[in-house]
């Protein structure tokens, strides 16, 4: 709030919080519990049918406060990376801002100094991809056969596609290795100086690259199954009982089980309305299954079992 940047950089777990908190704080049985939803809702509509962010009698009155409240009300560029946003939070974050501010969805990484695409700042209304290619890369995908993905692919799911795959990058930002370390070197970068970033993307009908998958920190369960620990670390942390939370497996089990960090807020309200302290661990629990469900997890990334850590 003190600092009121004009330029807001986040990765989706802290836009997550915040589209989260704002929401539940509209669901209030109130008048302008009502009234939030009703304006969030017309605002959406308008985004999807014409592609109009603006609303200036609901952005005076409800908008424009909350942007205010966060202290985000001067930001024009809002840029998101480290991990897929989804399309839900993308909208939502587009029509609290307005046309006012450029809601940017990126993908980079360290070895690549920084970016790699970008959404188009011209583009208000599509979501669920990282934009085009940045003018200083290459990018092309590879076959990734233990995984299914291949650059014959047409199909994702129910949505069409130009090919799947493990996504390579070139250009001059592109690292030249790892300190002292040849091996890690060759691994990450192959002899015609393509980086293998361990992501795997799709090029949708309209060139723009999206990532569905991560090849690099998956657990091989007992019975084979590969799970991604990342996304599902990024799904269970929109909890509003979570601040913090781990997933780990081991290649021995057929489950997996995560350590969480309570938000301290959401705990304290909850002991305060239930005698049974002892229920807390249960019902963070059933709440990251309800996630884990709403999201479509399969049955092996659901998490069987939890410790709530609260000396961190």
């Amino acid at each position: 709030i003190a600092l009121r940047p004009s330029i807001f950089c986040a990765v989706p777990r802290v836009l997550n919080k915040i589209h989260d908190k704002i929401l539940a704080g509209g669901t209030i049985n109130s008048i302008k519990g009502r009234m939030f939803k009703y304006a969030l809702n017309k605002k959406l509509e308008n985004l999807n049918k014409t592609g109009q962010l603006n609303d200036k009698l609901w952005d005076t009155i409800i908008f424009d406060k909350i942007k205010s409240s966060l202290g985000l009300d001067r930001v024009r560029r809002l840029v998101s990376g480290g991990a897929p946003l989804s399309i839900e939070t993308m909208n939502f974050l587009r029509v609290l801002f307005g046309s006012k501010t450029t809601v940017h969805e990126g993908y980079g990484l360290t070895e690549s100094t920084g970016g790699i695409s970008l959404t188009s700042p011209e583009d208000l209304s599509s979501a669920g991809h990282v934009g085009g290619p940045l003018p200083v890369v290459e990018v092309c995908l590879a076959d990734v056969p233990d995984m299914e993905y291949y650059s014959t692919d047409s199909i994702h799911g129910d949505l069409r596609c130009d090919r799947r795959g493990e996504i390579l990058v070139r250009g001059p930002g592109i690292f030249k290795g790892y300190y002292k370390n040849d091996k890690a070197t060759k691994e990450a970068i192959t002899n015609d100086g393509w980086l293998r970033t361990g992501d795997i993307g799709l090029w949708r009908p309209d060139g723009q690259l999206a990532i569905i998958d991560r090849k690099k920190n998956l657990l091989k369960l007992s019975k084979g199954e590969y799970v991604a620990v990342e996304k599902i670390e990024n799904i269970l942390g929109r909890s509003s009982f979570v601040n913090q939370i781990f997933v780990h497996g081991v290649s021995t089990e057929d489950f997996i089980v995560c350590v969480v960090i309570p938000d301290n807020d959401m705990k304290t309200k909850w002991l305060s309305l239930n005698k049974d302290h002892h229920n807390f661990d249960k019902v963070v629990f059933n709440d990251l299954l309800s996630l884990s469900k709403v999201h479509g997890l399969k049955g092996f990334e659901m998490v069987r079992n939890l410790f709530i850590d609260d000396d961190i």
